[in-house]
């Protein structure tokens, strides 16, 4: 996976770039322009990954090199396919480059210093409690919106499997651990689901993870199908 941050608020850079590490749970190993070869970076952008955990890599004004700024741009669609997750953070970037960034699958964060508050009120429980409810248009839309304000898969997808594991154990009686407003909520969704619906969804959650971090599937996609499918 690959995840451009790029902008003149270096602290608003540094938060997002922090939140994605925290959700990923994996220590970053940050390759410095010095020693960092193309041939290296290949090597890592064509991993497969598939026994052993993905890896964070961090890049820091690497695009100083024309060289490197070359190779990202021509391989950009495989480092978003890759396992290993790629973290590139950079002051600033051309429409030229973000654009075909985009274009080939690449997670694109802008944090400028013009950057507009998120209001407190926008948050992914909302997206959680609409899918709880299975309410579809609600959902697609919520997770649009999280998208839009740089919420990341991977804390989407928590949210999501957080509150689907929550209406299980309602379900099935296991809830007696939770907190009351989320066994409340997990009872009142609780109906809207069947046992086997719950489970199907649940694995889904859970292949879903880990097909997007072996580059089997573009998270945000399998996401938005989970929702219209599913839901």
């Amino acid at each position: 996976m690959l995840y451009f941050f790029y902008g003149d608020n270096i602290l608003r850079r540094k938060e997002k770039i922090k939140k994605l590490i925290d959700v990923n749970g994996v220590a970053p190993r940050e390759l410095k322009i010095e020693e960092l070869t193309t041939d290296f970076l290949e090597e890592l952008a064509w991993a497969q990954g598939l026994f052993d955990k993905a890896q964070v890599f961090f890049l820091r004004d690497i695009l100083e090199s024309k060289e490197l700024k070359d190779f990202i741009k021509k391989e950009a669609a495989q480092m978003a396919k890759s396992p290993n997750i790629f973290v590139i953070s950079e002051m600033s970037a051309t429409k030229d480059l973000s654009g075909s960034l985009e274009k080939k699958g690449a997670q694109l964060i802008e944090c400028t210093l013009a950057e507009k508050p998120v209001k407190k009120e926008a948050n992914n429980f909302a997206l959680g409690d609409a899918i709880g409810r299975r309410d579809r248009k609600a959902s697609w839309v919520l997770y649009q919106e999280a998208l839009a304000r740089g919420a990341f898969p991977e804390e989407i997808h928590g949210i999501v499997f957080w509150v689907m594991k929550n209406i299980f154990l309602a379900k099935t009686g296991g809830a007696t651990g939770l907190a009351p407003y989320p066994l409340m909520k997990a009872k009142s969704f609780e109906p809207k689901w069947n046992n086997k619906e719950i489970k199907n969804a649940l694995s889904e959650l859970v292949r879903m993870y880990h097909d997007s971090h072996r580059g089997l599937v573009e998270f945000p996609i399998a996401l938005e199908k989970f929702l219209l499918e599913t839901v």
